[in-house]
């Protein structure tokens, strides 16, 4: 009786260290305390969380707007918890982090703190905010109309986009994806049926951009050798205006760089392009304005 008593308590002691930490929602918006707020870390990637005071008329004011669009930060942040503290009962976290009264809005992550948010909880002014410090590499794609919002941003930024599930060609797609972190935008579709809804084909990876060709495909298995290849070759254009942005891209990566000095580059593009494209692959063509004050750093 004594060791059936014995083994019930050791199994109800693992089932206890076992159970995933259950978090209270109001209005959908995670409630985390002190004694929860490692328990979330340690769960989520990340955590934007609002420390607020019931006294403070701006805390609800953002609590309201945090109610409004919780929704819709859910469905934009996957890998976001949106939370919030009482911070006059629950101090250990407020002062933990650099706050700054109430209310505080950080983010952070696995115990780091990526940023404060003076803002408003608004979709216009967080959104924004969040894509630069709360995007993965290389951006999980579940929808149309997520697919939408980066494929519409192509004018602005170049877009890969791998359509697939395979382990390894996934992370070499995001070691490239993390090499070019600020250069280029990358995105996962992995569901099948959005991968025939846009009538692509698996294990592919595909680039679309404003210049030059305005989609390129490569085809798998893909490995970082000819992703690496892929994207020197075609992310950037075939011809390159020299300037203060592209000359640190133009010396300081392993390619030769053929530059032409012109005084007036539009009356040479039809040559210099046919040139360019059978030369693309080892040597990166530059075009040097002389008369631009960025040619007298050259």
């Amino acid at each position: 009786m004594k060791f059936s008593f014995c083994l019930l308590l050791s199994l109800l002691c693992l089932s206890y260290q076992q159970a995933p930490s259950y978090f209270p929602k109001e209005n959908q918006i995670i409630v985390l305390t002190d004694n929860t707020f490692k328990d979330a870390e340690d769960s989520f990637d990340f955590i934007f969380v609002l420390f607020y005071a019931l006294w403070s008329e701006r805390s609800l004011e953002l609590i309201d707007q945090f109610e409004k669009n919780i929704n819709a930060l859910i469905e934009e942040y996957p890998q976001i918890a949106f939370a919030k503290v009482d911070a006059i009962y629950n101090k250990e976290y407020y002062n933990k982090y650099e706050t700054s009264g109430y209310p505080s809005m950080i983010l952070v992550s696995k115990g780091k703190q990526i940023g404060s948010f003076t803002g408003s909880i608004t979709l216009n002014e967080l959104i924004p905010w969040l894509d630069d410090r709360a995007l993965p590499a290389v951006i999980a794609i579940d929808s149309m109309k997520r697919y939408l919002k980066y494929y519409n941003k192509i004018e602005e930024v170049p877009l890969f986009v791998y359509f697939g599930y395979d382990f390894n060609e996934f992370k070499s797609i995001e070691k490239i994806a993390i090499e070019h972190i600020k250069e280029f935008t990358f995105v996962n579709v992995k569901d099948k049926a959005l991968i025939a809804q846009l009538n692509e084909k698996e294990n592919t990876i595909k680039l679309y951009k404003k210049y030059d060709e305005s989609e390129v495909t490569l085809k798998g298995p893909l490995t970082y050798e000819k992703l690496l290849s892929f994207t020197n070759t075609y992310a950037h254009p075939i011809i390159m205006n020299y300037s203060s942005q592209t000359k640190e891209y133009i010396f300081d990566k392993n390619h030769s760089s053929l530059l032409f000095l012109v005084n007036n580059e539009n009356k040479l593009t039809e040559m210099i392009s046919k040139v360019s494209k059978t030369t693309r692959e080892k040597i990166q063509t530059v075009v040097v304005n002389v008369s631009d004050s960025n040619a007298k750093t050259f």
